[in-house]
Formats: structure tokens, C-alpha cells, sequence
């Protein structure tokens, strides 16, 4: 369908092809209503034709666009134009588990967490009568924070309920993620995804599919018949608790398996808190699990991110007496790579991105009063006393604190001094591993968010003291994604739009008031991923959907005329009067308060701007997924100080900061390094 390039589909503009399936095509397109790219996944124009095939996908789309949940991949419009079947996603460029897989750089517990989440959004859907139909890796996206997102929910089930096989013994369908059941023709349910999602397990713990062979025949004839190779004999290291996790999934008979999606999530979860402290007790270079490639010469998939994997193989299965061989599923492989600028990656969700505060807008008095913050005492009791933590642990967000780094990870707290490290997990006091951001308070305490929860803690001699913590009920808000704190003490949050913001006023948090009007906001949704309050009082909170400013109790939203439109907005910082904002795709915006105008700042072309922060002396630093550059004149000139290939910074970074010592930090979904003023290191 290449002639669909430079075309008009709906009010969408197809621009160019991303990748192909067999049974799908998927496109990125611009919409100009909407002043945002998506993804468009097109369906074959032979089955558009059918009327039984039409009214299917009409009805099948209506019900997967319902679907609201951290971990899917949302779709925004669906629709048919001239023959043509379509289905529009939100665009992302984030890449797949297939792409971390290949990569080699997969911790065990790192894994995880994104089966985990990729478990929760199957529960969801299960329980909404949703079967995904399959699930692979290439099916899972990363968000820019590095969160996993499921998507091509229910084009499997399209396309089965409408093709009509005219060879008897024929089967489609991508045979390595196969159920049994599937490979019989038997109908499919939630444990029919358990057991793929087992094989994603499988792959991504161990580099190796469970079952490889020369036809597609064979591999799904070795998933009916066959034991399972066990996982620890390719990866001794492996621990047991995952390995069950995997056997469980993969029981030949469904009613072995875990009978939700729900349980195996709550399994994987448990997992991560051992995992990381049996990591951290082994030496860093132990960390990371060395994967082999993976041989593709069965499904393979285009290369760049943004693809569709496997074209679909059509399988011959020997009838079986019980039914006719017609009766068999048909099975569709198509992937679809889209997300928001990363991004943070970014996100980097951290759905989303990373902390809405920077250290460097934190008001300088704060700042000073909190650079003596002790987190635990190193000659703590071995029994709850911290383990070393690799450098190599995803960074959420980063705060310099005196002589350390505070840093956030899916895995927990993280004290970073020197050469040493520690890591705070719940077994010494934190209220919760799955850390988020993080931000000073005046009086020596600090606020931690998780995905949905925010504490406030303190440091005490063995560890961590949670002085309260704030359920979403409590902080009024869906998730927490943004927090910023007010010169007057008080604090400013920031979740899932619609429902915004909230205000801390020392005792409870409220809505804040008045709201972002829904009319601002029309049919767009999405995190707010920075907070900051100007000079002048202008509330400024960069979102997901782009830039909103709130000024004498008015809001008001920055359309692309004014230079920003729908984009996601990573940070917003002032340094000397001028305010810059990281805005992904759309680079570095510098804004010109005379015209009330956003205007982009020349560093490098098409290198997306994940970060920004403002060190010591008012120097400002970005971080791109290709560089990290500096400007010490506010911005008006830059120079490159370390690239991705060069191995100097990892790609993508979320967070900027310095250190007592001089020392910038960069973290990234990849890990730390930093910059003495010579050389860059990575500890």
C-alpha cells in the first residue's frame, strides 16, 4: 500500500510507512486538528469490501478504544475511506521489548517489571472481555520512562472473525508465542495470553525462544508436543522464583497455568525486591544479563524502531477428527511502534517522563539548607542495611543533596556517593521500589512519588522513616507524574490529565483551583510532566498534550502558533529571567514574553530534547537521545560536551545534576555517568 503515502486517509496525512505485516500496514501520519503525528494501522483493501468484515471492525474498534490503562497503548480513531480499513494510534518512536532483547542490556529484574506491567494491562482487558490474541515482544512498546505499553489489542480477533479459508489445513498465525490450544484450533481465553506472555518471559530472561526450528510447522507442532526446555540450563544464573513463573505460565494444560493475569503480575512483582538485593550483592558486571542474538530467519521484522514485525505465515495443520480443518483461528502478527517522544523517554511514563523539578529550580535557599541530609548511617546493621547498587539501574530522576545523588528507580532509592552506593528498597523503610520522583523540602525532609502513591520521608540512622504517605485518594489525583514546590512551602502536584493538579497546603491536598478547562483540552489526554512557577507568579505545567499557563486565575494553552501545539512538554526551567522548556521532537523553546511567543533555540537538528536543568552559575545543560550540550550565556549559544557515540552519556537522558564536587550527573533508562570537566565515567 505504498500509494497511500502522500494521501489523505480521513483527515489524517499519511507521510510515510513505518513497517508491514501480513495483515496490516502502519504508517505515520500527521493530523492537522489535532496538530500531532499518530500512527495508522491499515488493514488490507480486499477486506474492507466485505460488509460482515466492515461492521466487525467498526464494532471491534469502538470496543478496543475504550480501553484506558497505563500499559496499553491508546487508539484514537478508527475509521474506513475510499476501500481502506484504519485504525489510529498514538505515535512513538520508544522502540520494543524485541529491541531491549536484542540489545543484550536486560536485567532480571528489569524484565520483571515490564512482563509485570504487561500482565496488569492483560488482567484489565481480560476483565473487560478482551483477549489480546498475541502477544509478543514486538507487541510490547517502552515508553520514553521506559514503561512497557501493550498494543494490537483485537486486531487478532478482526481479522478471525471475518476471514473465510478456502484451503482445508491451513493455519495463520505467528507460531512461537502459540498456545497449545491455539495450534489445536481451540477457543482462546485469558490463559491463552498467560501462556504467550510465559514464552515473552522465556525470551527475554534467557535470549533464546523456548522452541526454534527450520519451519513454522514444526515450532508449532514442538509447543503441542514437546517438554519445555528449562530456562536455568541456558541461564544457570537464573532464579528459581522466575523460572516457576515461566513453568507456571507454560503448562501444557490450561488449567495449570495461572488462571488470571492478575496473579501473574502479583508473582513477577514479588520477584523484584529479591531480585535487586541478590543483584546488588554480586558484583556490577553480574548485573546485566549477556543475551545471544536471536535468530530471525522465521520472523523477521524490518530494521529502525518504528516497524511491524513478522509478516504472518500461513501454517498447514493436519486436520483433526473431531472438526473440520476450516475451523482453525487465524492468528495475526503486526506490530506497531509509536509513542510520545520517548520519552523520556521519555515517558519516559515516565508513562512518563521523568521529575518535573529540577534541582536547579529549586530556590536556591532550599537548596542550601538541605545539603547536609544524611540518608543512613554505612555501619547500619548488616540485616537491614542497604546493598551496593549497579550503575546500570534504570534513573527515573536524580537530586544532588550536599556530597550525594539521590536517585529514583524502578527498583528503589538509591544513594549514590563517590564510588559508593547504596540502595533502599522496602525491606529498610521505603514505602515503596518502584520510585518515581523526587524532590528536597526546606526543612531536610524530601517527597518521593511512585506511580500512584507520594510519601514524605525522612532519613533516620538505620534507613528510611516514612513520615506519611498519600494514597490517589488522599492527593486527589489518578498517579502522580510532576511535583513542584512553592516558595511559601506549600506544594503543587501533577497527575493524569483531566484530573490535573493538586495543591499541598501543609495538612491535606485539594484540587487545584480553578482547573484546566476540558474546552483546552478537547478530546486529549496525558500526563503532566512538568511543574514551575516563573518569576513573575505565571504557573507554568508542561504536559503529554503540550504547554498550559495559568496567570491571574486564567489558563491558557500554547497552540502551535504560538510555537508549541500538541508535544510533549519534558521540563520547564528559568534561569535570569528567561524560561526554556524541553520539548522533545519540537527541540529546545526558548520563550519571547514580548510576543508571547515559544520559539525554538538552534543546537541540532532532529535530535529530540529529553532534559534540561540550570547548575552551578545559572549554566544551562539539555540532554538529547543523541548528546548532552551546555550554554553558560542563557541559552543563546551551545556546545556538545559528550554523544552517544562516542559512549560518553546513555542515550536519552532524564535527569541533570551536580554534585558538591563539580561532578554533572546524567541519568538515563540505561544508567549513570558523568563529567568531571575532562572526562566522562561511567561508575
Amino acid at each position: 500500500m505504498s500509494e497511500l503515502i502522500g494521501r489523505t486517509l480521513g483527515s489524517y496525512q499519511i507521510i510515510e510507512q513505518l513497517g508491514q505485516g501480513g495483515m496490516a500496514t502502519v504508517y505515520k501520519a500527521y493530523h492537522p486538528a489535532m496538530d500531532r503525528y499518530v500512527a495508522i494501522k491499515v488493514l488490507p483493501r480486499h477486506m474492507a469490501q466485505d460488509a460482515n468484515f466492515r461492521a466487525r471492525f467498526e464494532r471491534e474498534s469502538r470496543t478496543i478504544a475504550k480501553l484506558e490503562h497505563r500499559y496499553i497503548l491508546p487508539v484514537h480513531d478508527s475509521g474506513e475511506d475510499d476501500g481502506v480499513s484504519y485504525m489510529v494510534m498514538r505515535y512513538t518512536d520508544g522502540g520494543t521489548l524485541s529491541d531491549l532483547i536484542a540489545s543484550g542490556k536486560l536485567t532480571y529484574e528489569r524484565v520483571a517489571v515490564l512482563v509485570a506491567q504487561v500482565a496488569e494491562a492483560l488482567g484489565y482487558a481480560h476483565r473487560q472481555g478482551i483477549i489480546h490474541r498475541d502477544i509478543k515482544p514486538a507487541n510490547v512498546l517502552i515508553s520514553r520512562d521506559g514503561d512497557a505499553q501493550l498494543s494490537d489489542f483485537g486486531i487478532a480477533r478482526i481479522v478471525e472473525g471475518s476471514m473465510q479459508l478456502t484451503t482445508d489445513g491451513m493455519m495463520i498465525g505467528t507460531p512461537f508465542y502459540m498456545a497449545p490450544e491455539q495450534v489445536q484450533g481451540q477457543p482462546s481465553d485469558a490463559r491463552t495470553d498467560i501462556y504467550a506472555l510465559g514464552v515473552v518471559l522465556y525470551e527475554a530472561l534467557t535470549g533464546k525462544r523456548p522452541y526454534e526450528a527450520e519451519t513454522p510447522l514444526a515450532v508449532a507442532l514442538m509447543h503441542l508436543h514437546n517438554p519445555l526446555p528449562p530456562p536455568r540450563q541456558i541461564q544457570p544464573n537464573l532464579p528459581e522464583m522466575l523460572e516457576r513463573i515461566i513453568l507456571r505460565a507454560m503448562a501444557k494444560n490450561p488449567a495449570d497455568r495461572f488462571q488470571n493475569a492478575d496473579d501473574m503480575a502479583e508473582a513477577l512483582r514479588a520477584m523484584v525486591t529479591p531480585i535487586s538485593q541478590r543483584i546488588a550483592t554480586a558484583p556490577v558486571d553480574h548485573a546485566t544479563i549477556t543475551l545471544p542474538v536471536i535468530d530471525t530467519t522465521i520472523e523477521a521484522a524490518q530494521p529502525g524502531v518504528n516497524r511491524v514485525s513478522t509478516p504472518v505465515v500461513p501454517i498447514p495443520v493436519p486436520p483433526r477428527r473431531s472438526r473440520p480443518a476450516w475451523l482453525f483461528p487465524a492468528i495475526i502478527a503486526v506490530v506497531l511502534i509509536v509513542a510520545i517522544g520517548g520519552f523520556s523517554i521519555l515517558g519516559m511514563r515516565a508513562r512518563r517522563e521523568r521529575l518535573a523539578v529540577d534541582p536547579g529550580t529549586v530556590p536556591t535557599e532550599l537548596a542550601t539548607s538541605a545539603t547536609s541530609i544524611p540518608i543512613a548511617d554505612p555501619a547500619a546493621p548488616a540485616a537491614d542495611s542497604p546493598q551496593s547498587a549497579a550503575a546500570d539501574l534504570p534513573v527515573v530522576d536524580m537530586v544532588s543533596v550536599g556530597d550525594h545523588i539521590l536517585i529514583t528507580t524502578i527498583n528503589g532509592l538509591v544513594r549514590w556517593q563517590g564510588n559508593d552506593s547504596q540502595l533502599f528498597t522496602t525491606a529498610h523503610g521505603m514505602p515503596f521500589d518502584d520510585t518515581r520522583k523526587i524532590l528536597v523540602n526546606s526543612d531536610g525532609t524530601f517527597w518521593i512519588a511512585g506511580y500512584e502513591d507520594l510519601a514524605h520521608i525522612t532519613p533516620s540512622e538505620s534507613g528510611i522513616q516514612v513520615i506519611k504517605r498519600y494514597t490517589p485518594a488522599d492527593l486527589k489525583l489518578d498517579n502522580v507524574s510532576a511535583l513542584w514546590l512553592e516558595s511559601d512551602g506549600t506544594m503543587l502536584a501533577g497527575g493524569y490529565l483531566p484530573s490535573g493538579l493538586a495543591h499541598y497546603d501543609g495538612t491535606q491536598w485539594e484540587k487545584l483551583q480553578p482547573p484546566i478547562p476540558q474546552e483546552s483540552l478537547g478530546e486529549l489526554s496525558g500526563d503532566i510532566y512538568s511543574i514551575m512557577r516563573s518569576s513573575d507568579g505565571t504557573l507554568w505545567v508542561g504536559t503529554e498534550i503540550g504547554l498550559f499557563q495559568l496567570k491571574d486565575g486564567v489558563w491558557d494553552r500554547y497552540d502551535k502558533k504560538r510555537g508549541v501545539g500538541v508535544t510533549p512538554i519534558q521540563r520547564i526551567v528559568e534561569s535570569d529571567g528567561v524560561l526554556l522548556a524541553a520539548a522533545a521532537d519540537n527541540g529546545l523553546l526558548r520563550y519571547n514574553p514580548d510576543r508571547d511567543l515559544w520559539v525554538r533555540v538552534s543546537i541540532e537538528a532532529n535530535s529530540p530534547i529529553t532534559t534540561i536543568a540550570v547548575l552551578s552559575g545559572g549554566t544551562l545543560w539539555v540532554g538529547s537521545q543523541d548528546f548532552v550540550a551546555r550554554s553558560s550565556d542563557g541559552g543563546r549559544t551551545w556546545a556538545k560536551v559528550g554523544t552517544t557515540d562516542a559512549k560518553q552519556i546513555h542515550s536519552a537522558p532524564s535527569s541533570i545534576v551536580e554534585d558538591s564536587d563539580g561532578r554533572i550527573w546524567v541519568g538515563a533508562d540505561e544508567g549513570l555517568s558523568y563529567y568531571t570537566g575532562t572526562e566522562w565515567i561511567t561508575p
